[in-house]
């Protein structure tokens, strides 16, 4: 299994190369069960060492060498092939390749309200903030659907 996975993930590497993506700013994005798995597969078949397919700590992680980043909003319930609902994503990409953009020039939007909650002594705060996120360049990433992880 592990050898699969490490297959698998330099696939997404040799892709993003043959795209022509500034490999200098790749990173690798998943959940924590893909990263709790890659955590478990060794991928030195032929010693007695373990190298670890994840590599490091959540806030310096790697993934063969590459930056790897870990959220909860990289969603666990894909469907491949029988697998349904069961499987992940792992992402790779150039992520200088991503834009974010803020309205309102970067102001939150506050609104206080003193009266729905008024009879339990509680004033609701509402606060909102507009992003939206665009790719510049669609192949500056791949994507590896299917990884199980029940």
């Amino acid at each position: 299994m592990a050898m699969s996975l490490r297959r698998r993930v330099r696939g997404l590497e040799a892709q993003l190369c043959a795209n022509n993506v500034d490999v200098a700013s790749m990173a690798y994005l998943t959940n924590s069960r893909v990263m709790s798995q890659m955590k478990t597969c060794d991928e030195s078949a032929t010693n007695n060492q373990a190298k670890w397919v994840w590599q490091g700590s959540a806030s310096n992680a790697k993934v063969n060498s590459y930056r790897a980043e870990v959220s909860n909003s990289v969603a666990k319930n894909f469907t491949c092939g029988t697998a349904t609902t069961i499987t992940s994503p792992i992402i790779a990409g150039s992520f200088n390749d991503c834009i974010i953009a803020s309205f309102n020039n970067g102001v939150s939007d506050w609104t206080i309200d003193p009266y729905v909650l008024a009879t339990q002594g509680i004033v609701r705060i509402i606060v909102r903030h507009w992003f939206d996120f665009a790719v510049r360049r669609n192949e500056s990433f791949c994507v590896l659907r299917g990884v199980l992880t029940p």
